[in-house]
């Protein structure tokens, strides 16, 4: 006899069905409708207008370059706070690391 709780699995039905309706299928129907154009037909024009105009591309890449150096600084700031919080007991440590998770789990 199978005395597992169905509860686990109408929880996950439940969080896939809320990702599937508000996240993959917008952006789905998003991505679709980049790519086709007014009469229905696969088209590039729009992506190719995005990266023509010179103000869009300007754009992305400030983009990129933040997200490269913003991610570069905060691994200069991380990785010597995480040896040292691995490494070495001090006091208010559990307040640290809690505090660390605490916009994880936000």
């Amino acid at each position: 006899m199978n005395s597992r709780s169905p509860v686990p699995a109408i929880l996950y039905g439940i969080v896939a069905l809320f990702f599937l309706v508000f996240f993959i299928l917008p952006v789905a129907d998003t991505l679709k409708s980049a790519f086709r154009d007014p009469n229905g037909g696969f088209t590039l024009g729009y992506i190719w207008a995005v990266f023509s105009n010179e103000l869009y591309r300007d754009g992305l890449i400030n983009a990129l370059k933040m997200g490269f150096f913003s991610t570069i600084l905060a691994v200069l700031i991380a990785m010597p706070l995480a040896v040292v919080a691995d490494r070495y007991r001090f006091p208010g440590k559990r307040l640290l690391t809690s505090s660390i998770l605490l916009p994880l789990v936000l």
